[in-house]
């Protein structure tokens, strides 16, 4: 065999072996996408509220809230899929302890677009800045992508990355809140305690300054976020006959080349 044709035949026979391994990766990656779980939530309340309504003893008993949300008990606080994704019970639900989850994953085909859709359950739309950042990841490799953050739902359609591969990755979507100047984000940090109290001197040494107020926890910012599973598959090859094709094509140069 003279090393022309060597070559033609180391080629070829790279070209089999690429083919297959999109073959079996493909089967593969189909059997191993995404397994559902089941997630548990308490009712948890949070406001924005102007600064002036804070003291060192936690939030004023009169304060008055610009905005406010609430998470109810038995709800996502936020879904890296969209919400018919999955199953909300409220809470004693005896449906919850035999209830078996369907999976939630995001499946392509290399070279298609991502195309993501995501909520979150808790929307201050009065917050200074709100943000709606997707990220992928693989072991130590990361890709991040803004979309929407408008409203409660957001979506994302970007092309795909060109270094990523066929195999399976982990999709975040996290929605992050910020306050802004001169107001704040609280929240009850207990939620067995619907009345959590800090009392003491205001002004401290001066006993006519008393006072009770929320004991809330303080943020300049609050983000809530969840994470879902994505299938990138290889690109398939229709049936059978493409591989009988591919090996006829084979032969024919082959026997050129001996010509």
């Amino acid at each position: 065999m003279n090393t022309s044709m060597a070559r033609v035949v180391f080629v070829y026979g790279f070209a089999l072996s690429f083919f297959l391994f999109h073959a079996f990766a493909d089967a593969g990656l189909i059997r191993g996408s995404g397994r559902g779980s089941r997630t548990a939530s308490a009712a948890e309340e949070f406001y924005l509220v102007n600064n002036i309504h804070a003291n060192r003893l936690g939030l004023a008993f009169d304060y008055q809230a610009i905005s406010s949300t609430s998470l109810q008990v038995g709800r996502f606080a936020a879904g890296a899929a969209e919400r018919g994704c999955y199953r909300e019970f409220e809470f004693g639900d005896p449906e919850y302890d035999n209830f078996v989850d369907d999976p939630c994953y995001y499946q392509f085909n290399l070279g298609e677009r991502l195309q993501f859709t995501g909520f979150t359950s808790i929307f201050l739309s009065n917050a200074d800045r709100i943000e709606a950042i997707w990220s992928i990841r693989q072991g130590l490799n990361r890709w991040q992508f803004v979309s929407d953050a408008s409203n409660s739902e957001t979506t994302l359609d970007v092309l795909m990355p060109a270094d990523l591969i066929p195999g399976e990755y982990s999709v975040s979507l996290t929605y992050y809140f910020y306050s802004g100047n001169d107001t704040s984000f609280f929240y009850n940090p207990d939620n067995h305690n619907n009345f959590p109290n800090n009392c003491g001197e205001l002004i401290p040494g001066d006993p006519n300054s008393y006072t009770c107020a929320y004991d809330y926890e303080q943020r300049d910012s609050l983000s809530f976020g969840a994470t879902e599973r994505m299938v990138i598959l290889a690109a398939v090859i229709d049936s059978p006959s493409s591989l009988v094709l591919l090996l006829f094509s084979g032969l024919l140069l082959i026997r050129r080349m001996k010509n």
